[in-house]
């Protein structure tokens, strides 16, 4: 019998490792440049970050130089403005834990150019960006919406045009302002997710349209300014109501009209309310007794319609309220003298009647008192010394209100000479022109008074010496009536005496025919010698 015997083949077994070799060799090459860029991951991605922000800085118009430090070849790090943390790389880069750049902070730097010239899908560890204060131009480019950690974005006070972009409604944003641009659209909708926001500033831009109601999806909201806008004609939206840490309200200078809603008065952490400058009508809530933490309000220039409620009492932190320029009407409530921390107080331009309540003047905080334009009569208080349509001098009294700064008593019917001794020395700006009757010495000619009229020194002088001169316009007419009267007695006196006379005559005669007819016969006859014609 023959045996068999297999063995292996020396060429088949240099096959087989030469195969072995080769598929090492690929898995090799295959996982080289994921190991190469796991061991620079660090260098990568700054050196990504630090391109895409030295492709901005050579379209800019760096006018301070402050970006001179923005080198290639640098760590950004260290460059002006920049600061970097240590974050975890994410997708193809991710890895240990590594620095990246987080905060850019490039305020009043004089920069000028675009925006849509940075590529923000390079910078996606950004935690905050500032950039106001500069002369950027252009559109707020949608690429925006690549800076996921986002939570700081200002761009205030640019040249900034064109709309907001709907993705800047970015996850964790928590301050955004975008004041003082030339931004034309409408509050994007997408702001309403942001639940995580506490500041936003829109202001002094054109933006038009209403105020969208997912606002009150903002539940830690904290600060909101819409002012110096053109939202569109139609009421403030009652959702306002439930931004409950809100204490910055501002809507001034818009086209919004109707009511204020009474769901303003679940604002009790208010602290600046200002919505001035609209076409807001109705009256005003009573609901806002419970913003007791308002220290300004402001609803001047406005449409309102209705008093003053006395329930304002209960805003005892308030320091300045401007209700001027609208139709307030009623009686002033005496109440606001429960308002003690009170500095400014604006009431003119109303059609407030009566007289001024003298509680006013329990406000010795007052720095300036406007009442001017109104329907007031009756006297000036004096406590208080800031009156409008009243009549009488100014009062001594208002010397002690040593810490007011301004004084407006124009367009009144006062009347007298203001004296030095009236006049507060802290006075800064007086105006007491229009006026019927008030008048001052020259140095006041200033504040809109006509000098008072001199008298003469020598008359006085003789009316001093000679007071007896008074009395002589009196003495003179006394005198007059009595030589009338005397005249008048010495007429009647004449007159009785000429009747007495001619009576006194007729008498005699009479006597003579009747005394003695005998004796009177013969003394005619002896008288005519018997009637003789010769």
């Amino acid at each position: 019998m023959q045996c068999v015997c297999f063995g292996t083949s020396p060429t088949l077994d240099l096959h087989n490792m030469s195969l072995l070799l080769a598929l090492e060799l690929l898995l090799f090459l295959l996982a080289l440049p994921r190991l190469c860029c796991a061991s620079n991951s660090t260098q990568s991605t700054l050196d990504r970050q630090a391109d895409a922000l030295l492709r901005w800085r050579s379209s800019l118009d760096d006018g301070s130089n402050d970006l001179d430090s923005w080198r290639k070849g640098t760590s950004p790090c260290n460059w002006t403005g920049v600061t970097c943390s240590n974050a975890r790389p994410r997708g193809r880069d991710q890895g240990d834990v590594s620095l990246v750049v987080s905060n850019i902070s490039l305020a009043l730097n004089g920069l000028q150019g675009r925006l849509d010239r940075l590529h923000f899908a390079d910078l996606p560890y950004l935690v905050y960006l500032d950039l106001r204060l500069n002369f950027l131009s252009g559109q707020i480019p949608s690429s925006i919406g690549a800076l996921a950690e986002l939570a700081f974005l200002d761009m205030s006070d640019n040249d900034l045009d064109g709309s907001i972009p709907p993705s800047i409604g970015l996850p964790h944003l928590t301050h955004l302002n975008l004041a003082w641009n030339a931004l034309s659209s409408k509050i994007p909708s997408s702001l309403g997710a942001l639940t995580e926001f506490s500041f936003l500033d829109l202001s002094s831009n054109r933006i038009f349209g209403h105020i969208p109601p997912s606002i009150c999806n903002l539940t830690k909201l904290t600060s909101l300014d819409l002012s110096y806008n053109l939202l569109s004609k139609g009421s403030m939206p009652s959702t306002l109501g439930a931004l409950e840490k809100l204490k910055n309200l501002k809507l001034s200078h818009n086209n919004l009209t109707g009511p204020i809603p009474s769901s303003i008065g679940n604002l009790t952490s208010l602290v600046f309310l200002d919505l001035s400058n609209n076409w807001i009508k109705g009256s005003i809530p009573r609901s806002m007794k419970n913003l007791t933490r308002l220290e300004f309000l402001d609803l001047s220039n406005n449409q309102l319609k209705c008093s003053i409620p006395r329930t304002f009492s209960k805003l005892v932190s308030l320091r300045t309220l401007s209700l001027q320029s609208n139709q307030l009407n009623g009686l002033l409530p005496p109440e606001l003298g429960s308002l003690v921390f009170l500095s400014h107080l604006n009431l003119s331009s109303n059609h407030f009647i009566g007289s001024i309540p003298p509680q006013i003047g329990q406000c010795v905080l007052l720095l300036s008192l406007r009442i001017s334009n109104n329907l007031l009569t009756g006297q000036i208080p004096h406590i208080l010394g800031y009156l409008n349509n009243l009549s009488g001098a100014i009062p001594v009294t208002l010397s002690q209100l040593y810490g007011l700064s301004m004084l407006n008593l124009s367009y009144n019917h006062l009347g007298g000479k203001v004296l030095y001794t009236s006049i507060p020395p802290s006075l800064t700006n007086i105006s007491l022109d229009h006026n019927m009757d008030l008048c001052g010495d020259s140095q006041y000619s200033m504040y809109g008074l006509t000098p008072c009229v001199a008298p003469d020194i020598h008359s006085e002088q003789q009316i001093i010496k000679r007071p007896h001169f008074k009395l002589l316009p009196a003495f003179l007419g006394i005198s007059f009536i009595c030589l009338i009267l005397a005249c008048i007695v010495v007429v009647c006196q004449r007159r009785e005496l000429v009747a007495n006379t001619i009576e006194n005559k007729s008498g005699d005669m009479l006597c003579i025919w009747n005394f003695d007819g005998n004796i009177a016969f013969e003394d005619i006859l002896n008288a005519t010698e018997n009637f003789n014609e010769k």
